[in-house]
């Protein structure tokens, strides 16, 4: 079974598919645009933008037969989802409750590529109490905010369309693996992210955010160890709490890194089942019935956007967008950034830095 890239940059989470498609036979080949047809292919659009495939491309598979989707990347739910009725499965990252049922595979958005092996340092014996690092964001900062007055943790979180700097990628994965807990807010829109993965793959306890009308996390795991809360002060409370029994801190550890590592198992297990499903031809008429005709209208991705929002993630928004906007009228420059951009090592939260990015 063949993988094929209908966009040229190669998803941070390849390696995190080919973890689970690998053990179904599936291999990954060369970049060809545009992407040949073929019929029991799958292939991957990575992209946040609206994905309108070509008539005749999306014509040719439903000939073919037994093709499947992996839609990544859809972080505003404005992909263009009449294209589903075309593939006889999907397997799509960022789910949503309109989105999700017969036909598409909800996966978690899993680990990025290039993490090297897991550490399983038992967390009473890490020195970091906790750690972040990421472009400034709304929920960042209300983590940021809270997290602060825990001891012992590091925070680097820059501005970086102003120009700061956020600490590399082999530093990052570093600390990770030196920090007991995680603290894994939301992104740009979402609550999900590579984070709390990434963090149990280093052996870090995770704690993840929620909202009264979304949990991501529970949606795709059903119950589950890990740490969840609706605000960062309840978090961190909790992590203090936990910090302050070794044993029970391990015990904590061990519970996730356990039932992770069952998951994965579990993950691999149910997208063979599904795909087989769909390659059967079982799932078709369910994807066409539901998304010949079928997109996310304003109404129902505003409904699915505000979901993944707290009242303070909002207002927070509402006051970062006021300063957006007084940048670009000061400047006529718009602000924006990755917090991936190499560069120096932050300073602990409690040091602020040179450019203010840790205060």
């Amino acid at each position: 079974m063949k993988l094929y890239r209908l966009l040229e940059p190669t998803p941070v989470e390849l390696d995190w598919l080919m973890q689970h498609l690998g053990p179904l036979g599936v291999t990954l080949a060369p970049l060809t645009l545009p992407a040949p047809v073929e019929p029991g292919a799958l292939y991957i659009y990575n992209s946040t933008q609206r994905m309108d495939l070509p008539a005749e491309f999306l014509a040719r598979v439903r000939s073919a037969g037994g093709c499947g989707l992996l839609h990544l990347g859809d972080e505003y739910f404005r992909g263009n989802l009449t294209n589903y009725a075309a593939f006889d499965f999907v397997v799509r990252m960022l789910s949503a409750a309109p989105i999700n049922g017969p036909g598409v595979f909800p996966l978690a958005l899993g680990l990025t590529n290039d993490l090297g092996p897991p550490v399983t340092t038992p967390a009473s014996e890490r020195p970091l109490t906790w750690f972040f690092a990421g472009d400034w964001k709304a929920d960042r900062n209300l983590m940021a905010n809270a997290f602060r007055h825990l001891p012992g943790g590091f925070l680097s979180m820059p501005k970086s369309f102003y120009g700061e700097r956020g600490i590399s990628r082999p530093d990052y994965l570093l600390k990770l693996a030196s920090s007991r807990f995680a603290p894994s807010p939301a992104g740009n829109v979402c609550i999900e992210t590579c984070r709390p993965y990434e963090a149990l793959h280093f052996g870090a306890i995770p704690l993840l955010p929620k909202t009264r009308f979304a949990d991501p996390y529970r949606d795709l795991f059903g119950s589950h160890p890990l740490p969840t809360f609706y605000d960062w002060e309840a978090a961190r409370s909790f992590a203090g709490t936990q910090l302050k029994s070794p044993r029970t801190l391990d015990t904590l550890q061990s519970d996730c890194l356990d039932w992770w590592a069952k998951e994965q198992v579990l993950i691999t297990k149910r997208l063979e089942a599904f795909i087989a499903e769909g390659r059967a031809g079982a799932l078709r008429a369910s994807l066409q019935s539901r998304f010949a005709n079928r997109d996310l209208g304003k109404f129902e991705r505003l409904q699915v956007l505000l979901g993944q929002q707290s009242p303070q993630r909002l207002m927070t928004r509402a006051g970062f967008a006021v300063e957006r906007m007084a940048y670009k009228l000061k400047t006529g420059k718009t602000l924006s950034g990755e917090w991936s951009i190499p560069g120096p090592p932050s300073l602990p939260p409690d040091r602020p830095g040179p450019s203010g990015s840790q205060q």
